[in-house]
């Protein structure tokens, strides 16, 4: 959802590859119900137009194989 948001404002925008995404607010319109909703205070990092997306998990949260405080890289 995030990387499908980051893209449609990228081509909508004329943004090339690399171009750093300014903030999750930057692409509220494009986000279905205009916001993301965490589940366990999970950060979610736009990343530059081209790079995947992430969620970083809390200092105290593990989530399957992923530490607490890892960057899981969104689809």
């Amino acid at each position: 959802m995030l990387e499908a948001a980051k893209e449609q404002w990228a081509l909508e925008t004329g943004q090339a590859t690399g171009t750093p995404v300014p903030g999750l607010a930057t692409l509220r319109g494009y986000l279905r119900w205009d916001a993301i909703h965490d589940v366990m205070h999970e950060t979610y990092v736009p990343n530059p137009v081209g790079t995947p997306a992430e969620a970083d998990l809390p200092s105290g949260a593990a989530l399957g194989s992923y530490g607490p405080g890892a960057a899981i890289l969104l689809p």
